[in-house]
């Protein structure tokens, strides 16, 4: 290996010398007089340097932001996805479809909850996060658990009984959900409730949205009954049931 490597290193050294190279110029010496010829402009003032402010940093997080937002809206299938990121809750007007274009209207929509019946485990297992259950009002049972699968994400729906006669059903989803309100509806903001939170009463259409920010079409339903929907804790949790909006609360906020 040794003998190879010099009889190579003795024919390079030959090429070289069968080669002719057009003469170097002196590079160090045309660098200095360039350097020394060019106008002092290398220093910067400090403050170029300095650290943001407060307000420069949220200057600079809010231009982020809305870069983003306008990369994701120029972005088709992006519209919808950049809702997601800002807002995994959307509350807007139903309107029913015009002349000659299809459409379903809430009249037309189930109202029935669909789903397979599993054991809270199972329906922990695939939402892959774990369930909250209330604590209020005391004496509060769960009767059923169904799971709802549709494609990338999952819901679970949990009926409670409680003591008098109390029902409800708490969805637990990790994707994002869709209200939309029809004539008479209603949707108040909630303070102190998750990231945001939403009061609902009124006759209203019920969707989920996938994780690219798309309509899943069998998953709309119509419902009248009072909801609670807010998002916090990686999910987004729906209480629907004969409830004021203060018991709602407090079943809220009885969650762990």
């Amino acid at each position: 290996m040794t003998d190879e490597m010099a009889s190579l290193e003795r024919e390079l050294e030959r090429l070289a010398r069968a080669v002719t190279y057009p003469a170097a110029p002196p590079l160090a010496a045309v660098v200095r007089r360039r350097l020394e010829a060019a106008p002092r402009v290398w220093a910067l003032p400090p403050a170029r340097w300095a650290l943001p402010t407060g307000r420069q940093a949220l200057a600079a997080a809010c231009a982020i932001a809305v870069a983003l937002a306008v990369v994701f809206g120029a972005w088709a299938p992006g519209r919808e996805a950049a809702a997601d990121f800002f807002d995994r809750i959307r509350i807007f007007r139903t309107e029913e479809s015009r002349e000659g274009e299809p459409g379903v209207t809430a009249t037309q929509l189930p109202t029935e909850i669909a789903g397979a019946a599993v054991s809270p485990a199972e329906a922990e297992r695939r939402l892959g996060l774990p369930l909250m259950q209330p604590h209020y009002p005391e004496g509060v049972r769960l009767e059923r658990t169904l799971l709802q699968e549709f494609p990338g994400f999952v819901a679970v729906a949990l009926f409670y009984e409680g003591p008098s006669g109390l029902s409800f059903v708490l969805f637990e989803a990790n994707c994002c959900v869709g209200k939309g309100l029809g004539p008479g509806a209603t949707a108040s903001p909630v303070a102190g409730l998750g990231r945001e939170a939403y009061w609902l009463q009124g006759r209203r259409t019920v969707v989920y949205y996938n994780a690219s920010g798309e309509l899943v079409q069998r998953s709309q339903r119509t419902t009248e009954a009072n909801t609670l929907v807010w998002d916090a804790d990686g999910r987004v949790f729906r209480l629907e049931g004969d409830l004021s909006q203060e018991e709602a609360l407090r079943i809220a906020r009885s969650l762990r």
